[in-house]
Formats: C-alpha cells, structure tokens, sequence
C-alpha cells in the first residue's frame, strides 16, 4: 500500500530481526531524535581511546562496545605508532588529556599524520577547569572537549553529533541490514487462564504479535498454583472454568497472603452483560477485556499496564538504589554514574566498574609504594593522581589531603621518610576502601529494574 517492503532475518538460537521500508515525503528537520544508547549510526564505527589510566580506558572501552562499535584501546603512547600503521582507518579518536602533560597538542597532530581518512574526531577529555591550549576550531574542525568527570549520556551525545556531523566514517553493511530493529519488550512476566485450547493459541499468538510470550494455565485452580510459586506481572483470567472459575481464583490470589507480589488480573470473558465489568472490579480484577479479543484492545490493554508496571519497578528499584548503606569512606551520593541508572544493563556495567577497581587499586597502591623506595618522583606523581582520578570517580573524597601532600612532595623532589609514613595511611585507608567497593558490589548485585 505505501510502496515499501517488509523482511526479517532469524537465526536460530539467537533470535530474529524485522525490518521494513516506506516512501515517505522528505522531512524539513534533519534533526534526529533516538532512544538514549540505540543510535544505530554509531554501529561498526571505528574508535581508539587513549588513556594513560587503564581502569578509566578500560571503562570507555567498555561503554563503546556497549553502544555497538569497534573500539579498541592502548594505555601506553608507544604503541600509538604500530596500532595506527596495522588500522589506519579509525574514525575517532577519545582522549584522556590527564598524564600527557603538554602533549596533547603534539599527539593530535601525529594521530592527523598516521590515519589515513581526511575527517577525523577528536574527543579530549580534560581535568575540570584545566585549559589545553587548543580551541576546538583549532588544528581539526572536529574537536570536541569534555571535562571530568564525563558523563555517560554527554559522551554519548558527542559521539553521535560527530557521526551525524559528516565525518568521513566507516561503512557498515549491518547498518543497512538492520534499518529497524524492533525495540527490546520490557521484561514483564505474562500468565494467560483459558479453558479452551484454540482460545489459548489465538491469545497466545496475539499476546506474541505485541511481543509478549505468555505462560498458560487451564483453570483458576492452576492460576493460583502457578501465581503462588512465580511473580506475575498480568495474569488475563478467563470467567467461566471448570474446576475454578475465574472470580474465585481472583479472589484467592487477592486476599493471599502467602503472594509476596500482586499481579494485575485482568477479566476476559465473553456474553459480557451490563453491569458485568463492576462486578469483575468489586472482586479484585484491575481491568476487563471482551472475547473474541480484538488486536488493537488487547495492544490498548496491556500497554496502559505494563506502563505502570514498569514505573512501579522502576519506583522500587530507584528507592534501593537511593538506600544508602553505611560507608565510611565510599559517598554513594556522589558516584555520577548511578544517576543514570535505568537499565539492569546499567547496573551490569556498574558492577564490572567496581570489578576493575577491585583489581586495579592494588596494583596502583604497589606502583606508589614502589616509586616511594626506588625515590622516583615522577612515578610517584603519576600513580598518585590516578589513583586520586579513580577515587573521585568512586566519590571518595577524604583521601584527597593526603594524596595532595604526595603529590606536593613528587613535585619538589622531596621524597623522604614523611612520604612512606603517608603511604602507610594511604595504604591502610585503600585496604578498607576496597572492603567498602565489594559491599557496594553486593549491594547492587540484588538490585534489578526487571
């Protein structure tokens, strides 16, 4: 009808994508609008991120994949020459300005003179308030600066204006396969009470069109059961059953004590007479639909719940979230990141942060120590600012003092018996520090949006 054309690809085991076409008049904005983190421009497309920092590069690694691109990842400037002579190709390029000193002017230029595309992004993340020397205008119109600590969403949002900016960028062939994929359903659990077989496989089917894959029971008495022992978030509850009928069985799960969470039932019956849907309400049941069930109703229906629903778990989720437990040293409140928590993704990749800290903070404390007896003081300034860059990102902030007296004593050259008396007390400090980051891990670790 509209002079398109519909398609799908499937494989087995992992699941299928659908996509359609439609001729369209031309749009008079060209400004695109995408749910947060879906953007498919961003997919395939090639990204080197530079920091000194492996556990802060290991995270923006990890973001970048997550959103779909090819992104690689060196912690050492000496092998920027032999990764940009192997792929010369990159499209962009993310930069952690903190450990380069006055460097950073140079390496942008040495990345220009290796890559082999014309128009190239440059994201330099830089310390809050710390000027580089370089305007975005200057040296590449492609420049774009962010200071510390980055958010998520604003990173996000600097990749995808470049992409759509007219860089000169990698072209993906999955990009053109995938024109539309279909959204991700929320994760709600469905359960569907019917007596008749063929009524079963019409709602069920129905249920799967919307994206919904149901669980069945027969009777009322199956529905308590099967409520009883799994947490439903809708149960469609046929009237008349033999065996239990469905107002019994609604009334049963209702008044149960033993159901740990309500699910929303809603009534579905057929010969429906005036007055029939109060009567269902008085009962316990949230809402009613007739038979034969229409597509579009069933669609109306279970969309008006599963909104509420979501924002109920949501709701439950950010209370957790929000609880904080005692710390001394870790302020949860000041962790950026958990602002933006809204997907067990999120939370996924929160717990991974941590598992990098977990390794990572011990190896940087050795690295400390190490610079203290060999009296190398640029070592010394340079583990002792990134471990002071991990601890803000973590929101420990009472370490700060005494990491700006190492540092104060890295900078003058002044390495002495005071410095190995402070890293004792930094020392014991991180041995609680990391004591708190796995409380935290198992905090998070029983919290889910779904």
């Amino acid at each position: 009808l509209m002079g398109g054309e519909i398609g799908f690809s499937s494989i087995e085991g992992k699941g299928s994508n659908f996509y359609f076409t439609i001729k369209t008049e031309s749009v008079t904005s060209d400004k695109k609008v995408y749910l947060f983190e879906s953007a498919p421009q961003l997919l395939g497309k090639k990204t080197l991120i530079i920091d000194l920092n492996k556990s802060n590069g290991m995270m923006l690694n990890n973001l970048a994949k997550r959103w779909r691109m090819s992104s690689d990842l060196i912690t050492d400037l000496s092998d920027l020459k032999p990764k940009l002579e192997l792929y010369p190709d990159f499209d962009l390029f993310i930069i952690n300005t903190s450990g380069l000193n006055n460097k950073t002017y140079s390496l942008v230029d040495k990345i220009k003179s290796l890559v082999s595309k014309k128009n190239i992004g440059f994201i330099l993340i830089k310390p809050h308030g710390k000027d580089l020397g370089i305007a975005e205008s200057d040296r590449n119109p492609f420049c774009r600066m962010l200071p510390k600590p980055v958010r998520r969403k604003q990173l996000h949002q600097t990749i995808l204006s470049f992409i759509e900016s007219g860089l000169n960028t990698t072209q993906s062939s999955v990009i053109e396969k995938e024109v539309q994929k279909i959204s991700s359903i929320e994760k709600i659990r469905v359960l569907l009470v019917e007596d008749n077989n063929v009524n079963q496989m019409v709602a069920s089917r129905m249920l799967q069109r919307i994206g919904y894959n149901a669980d069945i029971a027969s009777n009322g008495k199956e529905a308590v059961d099967a409520v009883e022992s799994i947490e439903y978030d809708l149960v469609f509850m046929d009237i008349s059953m033999p065996e239990m009928d469905g107002l019994t069985a609604c009334s049963i799960i209702k008044s149960s004590t033993t159901i740990k969470k309500q699910p929303i039932i809603i009534a579905m019956t057929a010969n429906a007479m005036s007055g029939d849907k109060e009567n269902y309400l008085k009962v316990g049941m949230d809402d009613y639909i007739s038979k034969p069930v229409n597509l579009e109703e069933l669609r109306r229906i279970i969309t008006k719940w599963t909104e509420k629903i979501v924002s109920n778990k949501n709701l439950d989720t950010r209370k957790a979230i929000e609880s904080e437990i005692e710390l001394k040293f870790i302020e949860e409140k000041k962790i950026s990141f958990l602002q933006d928590l809204k997907t067990d993704a999120d939370l996924e990749f929160f717990k991974e942060m941590l598992d990098i800290y977990i390794r990572e903070i011990p190896k940087n404390i050795e690295a400390i120590r190490n610079a203290i007896f060999q009296n190398n003081a640029d070592h010394l300034r340079f583990y002792v600012h990134k471990l002071k860059g991990s601890s803000l990102t973590l929101g420990i902030e009472c370490v700060l003092e005494n990491f700006k007296i190492l540092e104060d004593m890295a900078l003058d050259n002044n390495i002495n018996e005071e410095s190995l008396r402070m890293f004792k007390k930094v020392s014991e400090q991180f041995e609680m520090i990391l004591e708190e980051i796995v409380l935290l891990k198992n905090k998070y670790s029983n919290i889910k949006f779904s």
